[in-house]
């Protein structure tokens, strides 16, 4: 990709991979006033979706929250929501990123998680050469895309 004028444009003939390796593949989520989402797309295959529960009985949508990601070409993973690891325990979340190989291609979303937790799981993830901010205090989603243990940035 290349910055032009303030938007990104693809570049094609990336030195990443040889054509047609991976396909593309995005990451969209949203939070705010609304109960957020979390969308994985990858070309030939379904789009993988997260959303908030819907609670029973008052009619009422809970909000999601959590950390979401996936390894392009394998099925989405999501840690730190609703159960057993909503506490915070990040055990899971360490194991799955000892388990990504050297260059594979990742996705990765934050939504709703607060500051510190936010903080702790992308430290988790820095192995991996996820970004690790810093991420602004008011943020409530974030979404990032990178191939595994090489630093993640934008500007490739």
């Amino acid at each position: 990709f290349k910055n032009e004028g303030g938007w990104w444009h693809e570049h094609v003939g990336s030195d990443k991979a040889a054509p047609g390796s991976y396909g593309k593949a995005s990451i969209v989520c949203m939070a705010g006033d609304c109960p957020g989402f979390v969308s994985f797309n990858e070309e030939g295959s379904e789009s993988e979706v997260f959303r908030p529960k819907y609670i029973e009985g008052d009619g009422a949508v809970s909000r999601l929250s959590g950390l979401f990601v996936k390894v392009v070409g394998a099925g989405a993973r999501s840690f730190l929501v609703e159960g057993s690891d909503a506490d915070g325990d990040l055990c899971a979340l360490k194991l799955w990123a000892e388990a990504v190989s050297d260059g594979q291609p990742l996705l990765l979303a934050a939504v709703e998680l607060e500051a510190d937790l936010l903080h702790r799981a992308l430290a988790s993830l820095e192995a991996l050469g996820s970004p690790q901010g810093p991420v602004h205090s008011t943020c409530r989603a974030l979404a990032a895309a990178g191939y595994a243990y090489e630093p993640w940035t934008s500007a490739q």
